[in-house]
């Protein structure tokens, strides 16, 4: 009898990058990898857009010298965590405005993902975030969505 361990057991996987301009990339090319040996091909493209989003806005928000990326393979769906130790300022989507360059990035979270939000690490005095998006085999762009919930 064959058992599929993902009936059974999320797959986690964790990536420390420092926090550069190769962190996006490497955050892209990790996730791709992770979702094709797990048979999630379908799932690549979303993820690749929001893991760079939000591993950028790290970069452009942060001062902090290392991230984690973060990312459960489970049976219906996929988690991926975008950790920082920098407790200040709420992630949040802006408005598309044509006059600002960039911005845009949860607001692709938040169309693509089925579930998006922002968890604070450390207790009761915070000491980092956590900012994480769920995507469902066939749901990216079409799924009822909640928008920046704790969570994960």
């Amino acid at each position: 009898m064959t058992v599929n361990i993902q009936e059974h057991f999320a797959l986690d996987y964790q990536l420390t990058a420092p926090n550069d301009a190769s962190a996006p990339k490497v955050a892209r090319e990790l996730l791709a990898a992770i979702l094709a040996t797990a048979d999630r091909a379908g799932m690549v493209d979303a993820a690749q857009v929001c893991v760079s989003d939000v591993v950028t806005n790290v970069l452009r928000h942060t001062r902090v010298a290392v991230l984690a990326v973060e990312v459960s393979v489970l049976r219906d769906r996929v988690i991926v965590g975008v950790r920082d130790s920098d407790p200040e300022g709420r992630p949040c989507v802006r408005p598309p405005s044509a006059e600002r360059e960039g911005g845009r990035g949860l607001l692709l979270v938040r169309t693509l993902a089925h579930r998006w939000g922002v968890t604070w690490t450390g207790g009761v005095t915070p000491t980092g975030k956590r900012v994480w998006f769920e995507l469902r085999e066939g749901c990216a762009g079409g799924c009822t969505h909640s928008a920046g919930v704790p969570g994960w």
